[in-house]
């Protein structure tokens, strides 16, 4: 290998231990990680073995995971604006459950899929909290 040529090297059991972390961390609730993060196979491919879920925002973040035979129960979108060809070929392969944070993406999934499960992300006043964290 040439020294300058650039890699990428792996720690699957650190990456394996990370996930396990969130889910001992979180008792009750599934972690969802952010393909945009890191979307190379591999990574993709030991999560996919894990019990994290995955939030994709794009139509390739999406079929990268499902090709990896994650199921659409363990998925979801919660980028803000999603276009109609995103959440049809979304629900074509089985996702059903979208996170929104405006009334159009609501009216957007009860016209192009309807009956599926929203999860609404609230924007709240933090004015009087001891730790503000709107910054």
């Amino acid at each position: 290998m040439n020294r300058r040529t650039p890699y990428l090297r792996l720690d699957e059991e650190r990456i394996r231990a990370s996930a396990r972390a969130v889910g001992a961390g979180l008792p009750g609730c599934r972690g969802f990680y952010a393909v945009k993060a890191n979307d190379t196979e591999e990574v993709l491919r030991i999560l996919a073995t894990e019990e994290i879920g995955f939030e994709v925002a794009s139509v390739a973040e999406l079929e990268k995971v499902i090709r990896l035979g994650v199921g659409p129960w363990r998925i979801i979108t919660s980028n803000p604006v999603k276009t109609d060809e995103f959440i049809r070929v979304a629900h074509q392969l089985g996702l059903d459950q979208f996170v929104v944070d405006c009334p159009d993406e609501v009216d957007k999934l009860a016209r192009l899929v309807p009956g599926a499960r929203v999860i609404v992300r609230l924007s709240v006043s933090n004015a009087h909290s001891q730790w503000p964290l709107s910054g």
